[in-house]
C-alpha cells in the first residue's frame, strides 16, 4: 500500500478513519446483491496499483475462485516504492524489491497457479504511465473475462488510474465483467456520505477457508502492516484498525460498468451472475 497523505484528494492515512463498526453495522451492507465466485475455467484477472491492493481489496475472492477452478492472472502496476518516503532505513530500491517478494508470496498463498504479472511502473506517477498499464489488461484478458481493479473513486490517484485503465480498455470489450474495490474510501469515508451508490455494491461472502487464507496472505506484507524500524518514518502503514476493514466475512466490490449493471438486471431477474 501506498497512502496518499500528499494528494489533492486529501486524506491521511495516519488519521483515525471510520471504525469498522461504523460500517458493520451498516445494514446496506447486509443488503448489498450477493455475487457469484467464478470457476470452471473462467478468466480472471486482478489488478493492484500496489503489492497489497491484490490481498486487502480481492484475496477472498482469488482463493474462492482459485477453488473453483477460475484461471487468474495479477497484474501488479507498481512496487509500491514510494509507501516510505521518509525512511531512514530503506531506500526505494529496498522497498520495492522487499514488496516484489511480499507480493509474490501472497499471491501464491491464495492461488499457487495465479500468473504474477508485475509491471515496475513508478510508484504515484501512474496516470502518466496507462499506455503499457492498458497493454497489460488487454493481454491478460480472454473473451467472457472478469476484470477486477482498485475503485475509481478511491482517492489515490493510482487506484484511480487503473480504473481509468480498464475502462479504455473494456471500451472495445463489451463481454468483459468490471468489479472494482475500495480500499481507502473504507479509510476517509462513511456509510452516510458514501461516495456510491448502494444499488452498484455487490458482495462476495468469504467462506472460512478464504478468510483464513487472505488473513496468510495479508501477513506476507510485513513492509506495510508492521514498522521497518523505530526510527521516525519507518512506521507501519496499515494500522491495525485499518486492517479491520479486511478482517470481514466478505468482500466489497463496486459495479458500475454497463455490462454489470446489465449482468445485475440478470441477476435480480433470477439469471445470476456466472
Amino acid at each position: 500500500m501506498t497512502s496518499s497523505a500528499n494528494s489533492s484528494t486529501a486524506f491521511d492515512h495516519r488519521d483515525p478513519g471510520t471504525s469498522e463498526a461504523l460500517w458493520a453495522a451498516d445494514g446496506r451492507i447486509a443488503a448489498a446483491n450477493v455475487l457469484a465466485v467464478p470457476g470452471n475455467g473462467r478468466r480472471m484477472v486482478v489488478v493492484a496499483a500496489h503489492p497489497d491492493d491484490e490481498t486487502l481489496g480481492a484475496g477472498g475472492l482469488i482463493a474462492m475462485a482459485a477453488r473453483n477452478g477460475a484461471r487468474i492472472d495479477v497484474i501488479v502496476a507498481t512496487d509500491g516504492e514510494a509507501s516510505h518516503p521518509a525512511s531512514p532505513t530503506h531506500n526505494p530500491a529496498q522497498l520495492a524489491a522487499r514488496r516484489r517478494a511480499e507480493v509474490v508470496a501472497a499471491i501464491s498463498s491464495l492461488d499457487f497457479a495465479a500468473g504474477v504479472i508485475q509491471l515496475y511502473l513508478p510508484d504515484g506517477l501512474l496516470d502518466r504511465n496507462q499506455e503499457p498499464l492498458e497493454q497489460a489488461i488487454d493481454l491478460a484478458l480472454a473473451p467472457g473475462s472478469l476484470l477486477v481493479t482498485p475503485w475509481h473513486g478511491d482517492r489515490h490517484p493510482d487506484h484511480e488510474a487503473c480504473a481509468r485503465a480498464a475502462e479504455t480498455v473494456l471500451a472495445s470489450r463489451p463481454d468483459v465483467e468490471h468489479w472494482q474495490y475500495p480500499i481507502w474510501a473504507w479509510h476517509w469515508a462513511d456509510p452516510d456520505g458514501a461516495p456510491w451508490s448502494w444499488e452498484s455494491v455487490g458482495r462476495i461472502d468469504l467462506d472460512a477457508g478464504a478468510n483464513s487464507a487472505k488473513q496468510t496472505a495479508i501477513g506476507f506484507h510485513v513492509s506495510q502492516s508492521e514498522a521497518l524500524s523505530d526510527l521516525g518514518g519507518d512506521e507501519a502503514i496499515l494500522s491495525e484498525s485499518f486492517l479491520a476493514h479486511f478482517r470481514r466475512p466478505y468482500e466489497i466490490f463496486l459495479l458500475e460498468s454497463s455490462p454489470i449493471k446489465r449482468a445485475i438486471a440478470t441477476d435480480r431477474a433470477g439469471g445470476g451472475l456466472a
